[in-house]
C-alpha cells in the first residue's frame, strides 16, 4: 500500500507539469516532463464517426493520405528527411479521430511541426497516389483486418450498439471500390480546419508548441468542426457466419468511463500481470481453448464495454459466454469478497495511471480539450467504490438490454436467453 500510494503521489506531481491553455484559433495542448525524446500528435476529428452519408470508407482514405505529397515536399522527401532526424512517422485511425504523429529526438520540434503541418494544411490529394499508393494500402489494411475475429465481432458490436454516428464502420470493407479523388478532397476540406484539430505535445513546452503551431498552421481554413448526432445506446444481438468463432457480450453508455465500468473491466480481465499466475479473474478457470478478455472502448460521448471471447466452436463461445454472463450475475448479487474487489480496484487505478502519465494520456487531455471537455482521472473515484456499490453498479447494468454478437457456424451459434441474458 505504501508504494501504491507513493506512486499516486508521483503520478499527481508529474501531472501537476501539464500546460492545458489552446491558442485563440487552434487547440494546442502540451505536456513536458524533461524526457530526451518528443511527439507531436496533429489530432483531426475525421474519424469514421463523421462521415457523411455516401462517403462510407472516406475517413480510412484520408488516413492512407497521410506523409503523401504536399506543396512542400514530395512523399519520398518527406520519408528521406524524417530518417535522417532519426524520426517516426505514424497515422491512426478510429472511430473518432485522424491521428498524424511524428515521435522524435528533443530539440527537433522545428523540422518535424512544420512536416505534420503540411499533411494538413497543404495535402496536394492526387489522383495517381490514391491509385497507386493510398487504394492498395487501404485494402491491405482491410483484408487483414476480417482474418480477424475480434475485429469483426466489435465492428458489429458498435454497429448493433449504436446504428449510426459511431456505428459507422471504421475501416472499407475488403472488395470496395476506390473513391473518386473529388471524394477525397471534399472530405479533407471539411475535416481539415482550425476548429477541427488540435496539436499535442509530448516532451516539449506549451509556449514553443503553441509559437511553431501558430506559425505552420496559419494557412488552415477557420471553417467549423465537423459534427455528429449525439451517440444513443440501443443493444440487440446479431449472428453471422465466421471462420473465426467468436462471441461479444456487452453494454453502451452514454459518456465517459465510470469508475463502476472501469473496475468491472478489471475484475473480469483476465491477462496477468505476474509472472506463473493465471490471474484472479473469474473468468481465468475457462479451459485454454476458450480465451476471454473485457474490452472498456471510452469514446467523447459514450462508452462501449464488454467481454470478447474466441474458442474453436461454438460449444467453446457458449461456455465462455456462460461464464462472463455468470460472473456478472455474482457481482450484481453482491457475491464476491471484498479483497477481490479491492485487487480489482488496484488494477484499475493502476491502468488508469499508465494511461495518464503516458503519451495516450497526453493524448486523451488534448482531445477532451478539443471537444470542450474536463480530462479525468478515475483514479480517486475508483477508490470510493466497495462491494456494495459496485454490486449496485452491475445490478442497474444487467437491467439494460445487452448487445451481443455471435460469429462462426450459425446453425449452432449460442443466443443470448441460452447464454442466461
Amino acid at each position: 500500500m505504501l508504494v501504491q500510494r507513493r506512486a499516486l503521489v508521483a503520478l499527481r506531481a508529474h501531472s501537476s507539469r501539464a500546460y492545458a491553455t489552446a491558442s485563440p484559433s487552434i487547440s494546442v495542448f502540451a505536456q513536458d516532463a524533461g524526457q530526451p525524446t518528443s511527439s507531436i500528435t496533429v489530432l483531426v476529428k475525421a474519424g469514421s464517426r463523421y462521415e457523411p452519408e455516401g462517403y462510407a470508407g472516406i475517413a480510412h482514405v484520408l488516413k492512407n493520405f497521410s506523409f503523401k505529397s504536399s506543396k512542400e515536399r514530395s512523399a519520398l522527401r518527406t520519408i528521406r528527411e524524417a530518417e535522417l532526424y532519426g524520426g517516426m512517422l505514424s497515422a491512426t485511425l478510429t472511430r473518432e479521430y485522424l491521428a498524424i504523429t511524428a515521435d522524435f529526438l528533443r530539440g527537433d520540434e522545428g523540422f518535424f511541426l512544420p512536416l505534420l503541418a503540411s499533411s494538413v494544411v497543404s495535402p496536394k490529394l492526387i489522383s495517381h497516389e490514391l491509385t497507386e499508393l493510398v487504394w492498395p494500402n487501404v485494402m491491405v489494411d482491410s483484408q487483414s483486418a476480417v482474418t480477424s475475429g475480434e475485429y469483426t465481432a466489435l465492428e458489429l458490436a458498435h454497429a448493433v450498439a449504436f446504428r449510426s454516428g459511431l456505428g459507422h464502420a471504421l475501416l472499407n470493407p475488403p472488395h470496395a471500390h476506390a473513391p473518386a479523388i473529388e471524394a477525397v478532397k471534399d472530405y479533407a476540406s471539411k475535416a481539415f480546419t482550425q476548429s477541427n484539430l488540435a496539436v499535442i505535445g509530448s516532451g516539449l513546452s506549451q509556449s514553443k508548441l503553441e509559437s511553431l503551431a501558430s506559425q505552420h498552421f496559419a494557412g488552415l481554413p477557420s471553417g467549423s468542426s465537423l459534427s455528429s448526432p449525439a451517440a444513443k445506446y440501443f443493444g440487440g444481438s446479431t449472428v453471422s457466419h465466421s471462420l473465426h468463432p467468436t462471441l461479444f457480450i456487452g453494454y453502451g453508455f452514454a459518456g465517459a468511463p465510470s469508475a463502476g465500468l472501469a473496475t468491472l473491466a478489471a475484475h473480469l480481465a483476465t491477462k496477468p500481470r505476474l509472472p506463473w499466475s493465471d490471474g484472479l479473474s473469474p473468468l481465468s478457470t475457462l479451459p485454454s481453448s476458450v480465451h476471454a478478455e473485457s474490452i472498456l472502448l471510452p469514446y467523447s460521448d459514450a462508452t462501449l464495454f464488454g467481454v470478447l471471447v474466441s474458442a474453436k466452436d461454438s460449444a467453446g463461445l457458449k461456455q465462455g459466454g456462460e461464464a462472463v454472463v455468470k460472473a456478472l450475475k455474482e457481482v450484481a448479487a453482491g457475491g464476491i469478497k471484498e479483497d477481490l474487489v479491492g485487487r480489482a480496484k488496484a488494477r484499475a487505478k493502476f491502468a488508469s495511471a499508465v494511461v495518464e502519465e503516458g503519451k495516450a494520456g497526453v493524448i486523451a487531455k488534448g482531445a477532451a480539450q478539443l471537444e470542450g471537455k474536463t480530462w479525468n482521472s478515475l483514479v480517486d473515484e475508483v477508490e470510493k467504490l466497495d462491494v456494495k456499490a459496485l454490486g449496485k453498479f452491475t445490478s442497474d447494468l444487467l437491467k439494460t438490454k445487452p448487445t451481443v454478437v455471435a460469429l462462426g457456424d450459425i446453425n449452432t451459434l449460442p443466443y443470448p436467453d441460452e447464454l442466461g441474458l
